[in-house]
């Protein structure tokens, strides 16, 4: 009888243990899911500015948004492609171009983390396009 007493005292007890651990679990998805339905709001909020002060410019249609609980930010992966004003190197003249911008911004912070950009389909900058793709995979992967 007295086993019967000890044995269930310990299995009740890792029962309140894993039962505990469960409602944190349970607490810490469900404040995850909170940030995550917080940050395409925001990210939203956010891409509707810059379409309004990039108005020239042509955003994609659909944008991805991501929160990274290793940076603890929201995250926006966006593109846009339209025409911009350069002077030609060789001639020193004005021209246009069509760019086209890919890149990953911190909603909160509103700053770019990484950018990867054409013109007129040829890379400029010291970023490739494989660089920003292995960087994407990186950062959207931790969901």
């Amino acid at each position: 009888m007295r086993y019967f007493l000890i044995l269930t005292c310990v299995v009740g007890s890792i029962l309140i243990i894993i039962g505990c651990g469960t409602t944190v679990n349970r607490e810490s998805e469900l404040q995850l899911i909170s940030l995550k339905s917080k940050c395409r709001e925001d990210g939203e909020k956010t891409r509707a500015e810059w379409k309004k002060t990039y108005f020239q410019d042509t955003f994609a249609d659909e944008p991805e948004y991501s929160y990274n609980p290793t940076l603890k930010t929201c995250l926006w992966l966006g593109e846009y492609r339209g025409p911009a004003g350069i002077i030609e190197p060789t001639t020193k003249k004005a021209a246009y171009v069509q760019t086209h911008v890919k890149f990953i911004l911190d909603v909160y912070t509103n700053k770019t983390i990484i950018e990867y950009t054409e013109h007129d389909g040829k890379q400029i900058g010291d970023v490739t396009e494989a660089t920003f793709n292995q960087r994407k995979a990186e950062l959207f992967t931790l969901r």
